[in-house]
């Protein structure tokens, strides 16, 4: 944090160097907004005691590019902020359009977890690495570099380890409380010439 914001912003009980004073706008206000943030979705795998702990993330970020980064959001408290805080790795599985139903059950507050309530989920067993989603357009595995609160969130920074994605595929995306598909290219020329590994734009 800058030290010219350090008298606006004092620490809070989670932290986190957020100002959440009187004037802040109320839970409510801030998710409707956030629903207009159109989102990629994924789904986040540790092991724990050799077992399984898996949720959907729509809040996975690519932090840096050198060193690769990833950066994942958990409420603090959460079975999967537990699950990261033990094992100290995970694996990040992008999912496609097909994937909505994998979606919706990793989100699901009393999912199942471990091998056996997962045998039917796809997933792709790698000890010691934490597993993977068969059908995922593209996964990523992480060692969890440094873990930093942020109001009633942990952000968990994950070290990519190794990574891999289809050459075809499309994302699924949540937008406004709905699971989506990407829809129809809206600028069919590009801005600059085609990047080849389809980074992000770099300014």
């Amino acid at each position: 944090m800058p030290a010219a914001w350090a008298w606006a912003c004092p620490r809070t009980r989670s932290g986190s160097d957020v100002d959440g004073g009187a004037g802040a706008v109320s839970g409510a206000a801030f998710r409707g907004l956030a629903g207009c943030l159109p989102t990629g979705v994924a789904v986040v795998v540790a092991l724990v005691d050799a077992e399984p702990c898996a949720a959907t993330a729509g809040s996975v970020v690519a932090a840096s590019w050198e060193p690769p980064l990833l950066a994942v959001f958990f409420r603090t408290g959460s079975r999967m902020a537990a699950a990261l805080d033990r094992s100290g790795q995970f694996t990040v599985s992008i999912l496609g359009e097909a994937d909505h139903g994998l979606a919706r059950r990793f989100a699901r507050p009393g999912r199942g977890q471990g091998w056996t309530a997962l045998a039917d989920a796809g997933l792709i067993r790698r000890n010691p690495a934490p597993p993977i989603l068969a059908t995922a357009i593209a996964w990523a595995d992480c060692r969890v570099a440094r873990t930093i609160p942020v109001g009633d969130h942990a952000c968990y920074v994950g070290e990519v380890l190794d990574l891999d994605r289809r050459v075809e595929g499309e994302p699924l995306v949540y937008f406004r409380g709905r699971l989506r598909g990407l829809g129809p290219v809206v600028a069919p020329v590009a801005w600059l010439e085609t990047d080849e590994v389809h980074l992000a734009a770099t300014w």
